[in-house]
């Protein structure tokens, strides 16, 4: 499973006793997400990571083009990065330091977190490029725990659809919530904005150092003035893959098994099983395959064999397989300890010798088994092999699903 996240957003300001709109922009405006709420996702639901907005006047931006500074950077296979000429350098100076920021190289697209800083031009990222890089880059400031002048959080909602709510466009799916701040008593000129999981102003108590999942300074100052209040529109899209039928080849040591001869099949997400924004701003479950698809989930999440043969069903849909799910051919999951920054979650299961034992699995899968849930019949997703597979009682079978998420790194406006 493979998440594409990307943010944006939309700044009103209201009449606090009319709600009539005095000022507001006319198009979105991207967002930068950040490390704290990339690595929430593997502990929460996505749709729980961004439950508050957050308003603050802090002027610090959200990237640094090297082309402005006259700057170029080199990046070794070992992930050194030097960078030479022009006046932008590397800070290592509290509260906007490098540490954690994400360095992209335009000509290539590498992106390389920061992991040591030595010094103003010298510093080592991870992950490690397979071949150096060089030229013009950007520094984008994925490392805020807290916007940097924090004024006020807020989670009330403008409680009602389309303000509110999930759609799916193709394989992404919307979450859009809209949130009214509290009436000003004063004139107050806001610059940067954001979104969060929790209302404690400037929080770091979070076990990742704080809860902010994505901050943005403002395109342009927003001013409200006594007697207004601020709104905040904020969209989270996601792109889920596969969408269609992947070819792949399963790799399972120990399979194939005589008569077969081949691993191949097709990979595809059937039903959505993901978290969605309810009308009244809460979390809810998309459809029947409830939350399997999100990466934090193991409750009512199972893996599942099947000697269902039949193809994919469209995106959105399943095919229901409880029909050829052999004895036991279901079990929990269980997941390793998270590593911070992976931005992978793994789903582990084992079949042992008295389970699902066939000499002609088709397809296998994960799916929602809630109450009298059948998770082979509301599967999230499924893989279909070419060929039967076969499991007997001298074998255990050993499943491992993946679960990667990425972020589109542009706080520029789009």
């Amino acid at each position: 499973m493979n998440y594409g996240l990307s943010g944006r957003y939309k700044v009103m300001v209201l009449d606090a006793k009319t709600k009539h709109v005095l000022r507001q922009d006319r198009k979105w405006h991207s967002n930068l997400i950040m490390n704290n709420g990339m690595n929430k996702i593997a502990s929460a639901l996505l749709c729980d990571c961004f439950t508050y907005a957050i308003a603050g006047t802090g002027t610090t931006t959200g990237d640094r083009k090297s082309i402005d500074f006259g700057t170029t950077a080199t990046c070794d296979v070992a992930g050194n990065v030097v960078l030479s000429g022009g006046t932008l350098s590397l800070n290592l100076v509290a509260p906007t330091w490098d540490m954690g920021n994400i360095i992209k190289w335009s000509s290539t697209g590498f992106e390389g977190r920061i992991t040591t800083l030595t010094n103003a031009t010298h510093a080592v990222v991870t992950p490690l490029p397979a071949v150096p890089q060089s030229g013009n880059f950007v520094i984008y400031r994925t490392n805020f725990n807290t916007l940097v002048t924090e004024v006020v959080r807020t989670n009330t909602y403008v409680g009602v659809s389309p303000y509110c709510s999930t759609s799916i466009i193709g394989n992404t799916l919307v979450h859009q919530r809209t949130w009214d701040f509290p009436a000003e008593v004063g004139t107050v000129a806001y610059t940067e904005m954001g979104v969060g999981w929790n209302g404690t102003l400037n929080d770091t108590s979070d076990p990742l150092g704080g809860s902010v999942f994505a901050r943005f300074l403002l395109h342009a100052v927003t001013t409200v003035n006594a007697g207004e209040q601020l709104r905040l529109v904020y969209q989270l899209r996601i792109v889920m893959d596969p969408y269609t039928d992947t070819a792949k080849t399963a790799a399972i040591t120990g399979w194939p098994v005589s008569p077969s001869t081949l691993l191949t099949g097709l990979e595809r997400v059937q039903l959505i099983g993901m978290s969605a924004v309810a009308a009244a701003g809460t979390t809810t479950n998309y459809d029947a395959g409830q939350y399997c698809n999100e990466p934090s989930r193991l409750t009512n999440v199972n893996a599942w064999l099947s000697t269902n043969s039949t193809a994919n069903a469209a995106f959105g849909s399943c095919v229901n397989r409880h029909a050829g799910m052999p004895a036991l051919g279901y079990d929990v999951l269980t997941s390793p300890a998270y590593a911070l920054h992976s931005y992978t979650q793994v789903k582990l299961c084992q079949f042992g010798a008295g389970q699902g034992n066939s000499t002609t699995i088709r397809s296998m899968g994960l799916g929602w088994n809630g109450g009298s849930n059948d998770p082979a019949q509301y599967n999230t997703i499924c893989f279909v092999f070419t060929e039967n597979q076969t499991k007997n009682s001298a074998y255990t079978l050993d499943m491992q699903w993946f679960h990667t998420w990425s972020r589109v790194l542009s706080p520029a406006s789009v």
